[in-house]
């Protein structure tokens, strides 16, 4: 694999009516041309369903074996055991319980380092703070809409960070 192949990271963005994968550069804060891949859910769907489009797409993306994936996903989600708790939210009542993590893990084409889960909304935040209309500043929010709506800000996204023995000053100065 070649230098800037080693710098590709795998994810996965679990959205409420549909799923994107793509190798993300994380050095540059760009996609790579040509990873990406989106498929339609129906978020009332049987969970083996949801699931088979999920895998679907994490294989199209192509990534390479022991990689370290990222994976976007609306919350109720325990992010640390990779374990959807949706239960009467009218979307993926079906993976209630599931550990998804454990499913990526086992059906994905290559095996991976990692899956690490994060909220969609702390997903964006971390992307507009690093590499987009956040970029350079020291305090800010987030709201990325969709079929529902979540919210961030720089604290959160530090939180989270410090959290899991980062330094959440990605290109910020002050933070």
């Amino acid at each position: 694999m070649t230098a800037a192949g080693e710098r590709l990271t795998p994810v996965l963005d679990i959205g409420g009516t549909h799923v994107t994968g793509a190798l993300v550069d994380l050095a540059a804060g760009q996609v790579a041309p040509g990873t990406t891949c989106r498929r339609s859910l129906d978020g009332a769907a049987p969970a083996r369903v949801l699931l088979d489009l999920i895998v679907s797409c994490a294989e199209d993306v192509a990534a390479p074996d022991r990689a370290a994936w990222g994976v976007a996903v609306p919350g109720p989600f325990d992010y640390e055991e990779g374990i959807a708790r949706f239960e009467g939210v009218g979307k993926f009542d079906a993976l209630n319980g599931v550990d998804v993590g454990a499913v990526l893990r086992r059906e994905l084409p290559v095996q991976p380092r990692t899956v690490t889960f994060v909220n969609d909304a702390i997903a964006f935040a971390i992307g507009e703070w690093a590499f987009g209309s956040g970029r350079g500043t020291t305090g800010w929010s987030g709201s990325p809409w969709g079929r529902a709506w979540g919210r961030a800000s720089s604290t959160a996204v530090r939180r989270w960070g410090r959290a899991r023995g980062f330094r959440c000053e990605v290109r910020c100065t002050g933070c």
